[in-house]
């Protein structure tokens, strides 16, 4: 729903929200459950109420259940996060910008909120990323990737950003217009095996501090109560 895609359901409307919808929106009812589905005269999720559980159960065995509970909006399953409920082998962000730029303070700022994000769903998901990868799409269309392993598997943003940027110098010109642009981290572990650095920012206890303080803000306050000062003049917004 426009203007930011939201749609609230409120506490005991669930059903009601869910009886108007094609059967095939529940989570679960793929091709092959929708067609047995159709066969027993159940188009939308409101037909799916009318069917008794017995015959669900039949029909599909312990899934018949769940689908009964689910056309009623109700599922106590718990809710896990998308960065714990899978081992991911790449996690990124990209912005599309609203006109083309080579505004090199735009592009980087950019570049860096991006980065800022990223490391923190890193955090999140307790990953860190052994490469490094840049995603730019100019103003003709024609898109660009360029990576790069980093010395350290890391999370923290500005070490991504050192490596994104390098990568960044080295493929576009600033002259040249931007549509789009992105980076990802990569070849994701949870637990890094690495040769500890001696005088990097990576084992910095205060930066280290530093980083976990920011998570709490924005934990409690929000994504943009706190921001690096080069990513405010980012459009990603």
């Amino acid at each position: 729903h426009k203007p930011d895609g939201l749609t609230v359901v409120l506490p005991g409307e669930e059903q009601s929200f869910l009886a108007k919808l094609p059967v095939g929106k529940l989570w679960g009812v793929g091709e092959k459950t929708k067609r047995v589905l159709n066969r027993l005269g159940v188009r939308t999720v409101f037909d799916l109420t009318l069917v008794p559980k017995e015959i669900l159960k039949s029909y599909f065995g312990v899934i018949g259940e769940y689908l009964y509970l689910a056309s009623r909006g109700i599922d106590n399953s718990p809710v896990i996060p998308y960065y714990e409920s899978h081992n991911a082998r790449s996690m990124g962000h990209e912005h599309t910008f609203d006109r083309d730029v080579n505004d090199p303070r735009v592009v980087f700022g950019t570049l860096l909120w991006l980065c800022e994000k990223l490391g923190r769903r890193l955090r999140k998901g307790k990953y860190f990323a052994t490469n490094v990868t840049v995603k730019l799409r100019f103003a003709d269309f024609t898109t660009i990737t360029r990576g790069m392993t980093v010395r350290t598997p890391t999370n923290l943003e500005r070490v991504i950003f050192s490596n994104a940027k390098r990568l960044l110098l080295a493929s576009w010109k600033g002259q040249q217009m931007l549509r789009l642009i992105g980076v990802t981290g990569g070849g994701l572990v949870r637990e890094p095996c690495m040769q500890l650095e001696l005088l990097g920012i990576a084992n910095n206890p205060r930066y280290r501090r530093m980083v976990a303080a920011v998570d709490k803000i924005r934990d409690r306050f929000g994504e943009r109560a706190i921001r690096y000062a080069g990513s405010l003049l980012a459009y990603a917004e």
